[in-house]
């Protein structure tokens, strides 16, 4: 790791750019649509509170709702803005954290390649290793709680399923990480060899880097935390912020080439066999 680092060192500064371009992008849209949405729920929430909810006045002919074609509009502009809200996640998501994962595996790869195996390809295999693992996902995610909604669950056990949920997506983004380490692979076949080696079959090895990654990044995590509430200083905790990036960009490195090495180490035949 350490060797393609040094290697690349214009790589090595591009991929810490397009890390912080990400992260930066992704604060940004989720505050500005978030501001947005809280707004369009505002213009409806308030009306529905200062409805009429007198049966006898509105059987005497007094309006339940003056701004009934208002609170519509308000409505279909709060969809409208949730789903631009995930388009642009989903667009960040397959562009900058795609283009972080293939510069990451050119850092690691010592061979000189053309631009079509070191980014076409794999940039298709990000995609389709994507779309296999999280569509599935956000699917049942979308019925689900579009039936806790429509069933009106109370929010105690609203609260209880999406910690489910949360769970869900901790096991998600384990695959999620495995699939995108081997997408550098000379096929679809050869990467899915390679995501059920390191996700399943050599699990127990798997697992000790991620919880090596894991410990790194909480302590990074943790600094920003503390210069940001336990002692304020904004100078130590912007400092502390681009110690974490540098933090996410290290594990992830150290990521793809610890499950490289455990792929290569797969018996003779078992790569024959595939």
């Amino acid at each position: 790791m350490l060797h393609g680092v040094r290697e690349h060192p214009y790589l090595s500064l591009l991929l810490l750019l397009l890390q912080i371009m990400f992260i930066a992008s992704i604060a940004y849209v989720t505050i500005y649509y978030q501001v947005g949405i809280l707004n369009t729920v505002q213009e409806i929430i308030v009306p529905l509170q200062n409805a009429n909810y007198d049966a006898q006045s509105i059987e005497q002919g007094q309006e339940f709702m003056a701004q009934i074609a208002g609170i519509y509009q308000s409505y279909q502009s709060l969809i409208h803005q949730v789903v631009l809200l995930a388009v642009w996640w989903l667009g960040l998501f397959l562009a900058l954290n795609g283009g972080i994962w293939i510069v990451s595996q050119i850092i690691l790869n010592p061979e000189k390649i053309s631009w079509k195996k070191a980014i076409v390809k794999p940039w298709l295999h990000y995609v389709i290793a994507a779309v296999v693992l999280l569509g599935p996902f956000l699917l049942v995610l979308y019925f689900i709680l579009t039936m806790m909604i429509r069933a009106q669950i109370d929010p105690q056990q609203f609260g209880e399923w999406l910690t489910y949920l949360l769970y869900s997506f901790g096991i998600l983004y384990y695959l999620l990480i495995n699939a995108f380490a081997a997408i550098n692979a000379a096929s679809l076949q050869e990467l899915g060899r390679h995501f059920l080696q390191t996700a399943f079959t050599k699990i127990h090895w798997t697992v000790i880097v991620l919880i090596i990654n894991s410990a790194l990044l909480a302590a990074g995590g943790y600094l920003i935390y503390y210069y940001m509430e336990v002692k304020p200083v904004f100078a130590l905790m912007m400092t502390a912020s681009i110690v974490f990036i540098i933090f996410v960009v290290i594990t992830r490195l150290y990521w793809i080439a610890c499950l490289h090495e455990l792929t290569k180490k797969l018996p003779d035949h078992e790569k024959s066999n595939s």
